[in-house]
């Protein structure tokens, strides 16, 4: 949808995926809302290009050209939570909190697998998220925390199919990948084209805090 211009009396719609030929084209489908559905089923993850040109009821005054690219709902974003008033750096007491897991204080959308925001003390925090994996083969993945943490992973996109396969038994700073060998998980075997549901989760007491997930694999830069 788009807001037509003053006086506009009908839209003449281009679509395609040609940069070119959109912005070349003539004719167009006529349309009398502000509003235009593509036909047919979209591919995914292809760029497409439209343009609106308004006629006026004198003269057509021509659109400029717009682009969107197709992606997977919610790809590109993670659920961050955040259980405030719990003391000290034990992950435990995160997990035997009467309000966790299902009922946290924040909750936020994040656009990766992190949270470093504002310091706060003494909280239990949670993020989770679906990887979408590129292509077939062994995945690496670090996890870093302060202060303690968790990384699970699941075997499919269901989350009670979790599996443990980093932690951070005390803290790590900000990019610190290796103070702990148990940051780093055990090469792991996906699927291209799937998507595995993960999860971490770490406690922090007071001063800085944090949680960061980075993985490696084929079709990772």
């Amino acid at each position: 949808a788009w807001t037509p211009g003053l006086g506009a009396k009908l839209n003449y719609v281009f679509f395609g995926d040609n940069l070119d030929t959109v912005s070349n084209a003539t004719g167009g489908t006529p349309v009398a809302t502000a509003s235009f559905t593509p036909p047919g089923p979209l591919v995914l993850v292809k760029t497409y290009y439209w343009r609106v040109d308004e006629f006026d009821g004198a003269a057509t005054h021509k659109g400029n050209v717009w682009s969107f690219t197709t992606t997977l709902p919610g790809l590109g974003t993670a659920v961050a939570s955040r259980w405030n008033n719990i003391d000290g750096t034990n992950l435990n007491t995160l997990k035997s909190d009467p309000r966790y897991p299902n009922n946290p204080d924040v909750v936020e959308t994040v656009t990766q697998l992190a949270w470093d925001g504002p310091d706060t003390n003494n909280y239990g925090g949670r993020i989770e998220a679906w990887v979408y994996v590129p292509a077939t083969g062994d995945y690496t993945f670090w996890l870093a925390t302060d202060d303690q943490g968790e990384l699970w992973l699941s075997s499919d996109e269901d989350s009670s199919n979790v599996n443990l396969i980093a932690s951070v038994p005390g803290w790590a700073s900000l990019n610190q990948w290796t103070k702990y060998g148990s940051q780093k998980s055990a090469p792991i075997p996906l699927v291209g084209g799937e998507k595995y549901y993960i999860m971490a989760r770490w406690k922090e007491g007071g001063g800085g805090d944090h949680c960061q997930v980075a993985w490696e694999g084929p079709g990772i830069a």
